[in-house]
């Protein structure tokens, strides 16, 4: 009898615990249902590039669902996809937001080191854009021996080269180049011509902040080369401005003059107006060195008409002061 009791006791004991469990279960099966429910919705957004809803779903399905690794997935996916939108329009202060963010859940699942590294790869280059170049060389030094294992040769000569340019911001000369030096050697190994100009030109940057001007020369020579050969007419301007700036701190002006005429009809082709006045007033300049005040004015006149007509006032004050002081240089005899 008194083991029956004892019995008895232990059933109506367990007859709650039975109870709670279903009512644990009905609700775990309630959040499924959500979370699925979620999981689509964000699916269908991030199908029409909505990433705001995408992400806002995906999130609220992964919370409820947190064993769901597909979720963890797509909610990863949304993020990256989302900082790429935002990086193509320069907003990166949050394209670095959804870049990080994608990063941690990525590295908190242990998914591949490719996603890894394309996340990685993405916080070095936005934050080279925002000036963050401590943060830019975190992030690209943890990418770069991914790329090497998988043998990812353009994605390391990227690496390299935006290390080399962070380096270069730091003033940490001899690591930029180092960086630059092995990004040239891969581009070249992979016969990317673009990759081999952009290399070429850093390291002519590289070599100008350290007071060696002939070989910086030399390294944007060959950048314009191969600039001029793929016609890319941007990477090629960008190259003969700095041949030109080199050449006027050098107080070669001869050839200053030359690279700066170079320089302007392709401002124009582009219909860069701020660039074409910029090319105007280093033409004037450069004539005023070499002694030539008529051409010096006519060039900052030409400045100043554009100047106004994209109004440009802050410039247009600079222009105007430099007018009157060359008349006055004029009614002074000279």
């Amino acid at each position: 009898m008194q083991s029956f009791r004892a019995l008895g006791c232990c059933i109506l004991l367990l007859a709650p615990c039975v109870v709670a469990v279903g009512v644990s279960a009905k609700v775990a099966n309630a959040a499924e249902r959500t979370a699925a429910s979620l999981e689509r919705q964000g699916e269908a957004a991030f199908q029409k590039a909505d990433f705001v809803r995408a992400v806002e779903y995906l999130t609220r399905a992964a919370q409820l669902a947190p064993a769901q690794v597909s979720y963890q997935t797509k909610l990863s996916n949304a993020h990256f996809w989302w900082a790429r939108h935002l990086q193509a329009h320069f907003h990166y202060n949050d394209a670095l937001h959804h870049f990080k963010a994608a990063y941690a859940i990525e590295k908190a699942h242990r998914r591949s080191n490719a996603a890894l590294d394309a996340d990685l790869t993405n916080i070095g280059y936005t934050s080279l854009q925002l000036g963050r170049y401590e943060e830019v060389l975190r992030s690209l030094q943890q990418a770069l021996p991914i790329q090497r294992e998988f043998k990812d040769w353009r994605g390391e000569a990227a690496t390299l080269n935006n290390m080399g340019v962070a380096y270069l911001h730091q003033s940490r000369y001899q690591e930029a180049l180092r960086s630059c030096q092995q990004a040239l050697t891969v581009q070249r190994a992979i016969k990317n011509r673009r990759g081999e100009a952009d290399a070429l030109n850093n390291i002519g940057e590289t070599y100008k902040k350290l007071g060696r001007s002939q070989e910086a020369l030399r390294h944007y020579q060959q950048a314009l080369t191969i600039e001029r050969e793929i016609k890319d007419q941007r990477g090629e301007l960008r190259v003969l401005i700095n041949i030109s700036e080199t050449y006027y701190n050098l107080s070669r002006h001869k050839e200053a003059l030359r690279s700066f005429q170079l320089v302007l009809p392709i401002q124009r082709e582009l219909k860069n107006r701020w660039g074409e006045v910029d090319a105007l007033d280093n033409i004037g300049q450069t004539y005023y060195e070499l002694g030539r005040s008529q051409e010096v004015l006519r060039y900052f006149q030409q400045a100043l008409t554009i100047e106004r007509a994209i109004k440009d006032r802050k410039d247009e004050v600079t222009t105007l002061s430099n007018i009157v002081r060359l008349h006055r240089y004029h009614d002074k005899g000279h």
